[in-house]
């Protein structure tokens, strides 16, 4: 089974996005995932969020430069407190605003394991 997947700077659209999230519903075992650079925005969080609930063994996630923004942190929010093995976190890029911060912050008590965040 398939426990790390970098996939920086590959999804050309959202239909691409969708696509690897039915894949990714049964990476059960997947501990790093990084996605990076794939502009994936709110829209595509949307698409990605619900799926993350499943990824319970992630240690590593990577989502900078997708330009999430507030709605796409609302989103990500979502998965928090179902990613309790999650050590590592990247939000580069993303053009989070007050709003977001507000949603990031407030999973911190569900991130328990979070050691590193960028």
């Amino acid at each position: 089974s398939i426990t790390s997947l970098h996939l920086k700077k590959t999804l050309q659209t959202h239909e691409g996005l969708s696509i690897l999230v039915s894949a990714l519903r049964h990476l059960t075992l997947l501990n790093q995932l990084d996605l990076s650079l794939n502009f994936i925005g709110a829209e595509g969080m949307r698409i990605l969020a619900p799926t993350l609930q499943h990824l319970t063994s992630l240690t590593f996630l990577n989502l900078s430069d997708n330009q999430i923004g507030d709605e796409g942190m609302k989103d990500l929010a979502a998965a928090f407190p179902y990613l309790n093995s999650l050590a590592s976190l990247s939000l580069n890029g993303n053009k989070i605003g007050d709003e977001g911060m507000r949603m990031l912050s407030g999973g911190f008590n569900h991130l328990t394991s979070l050691t590193h965040l960028t």
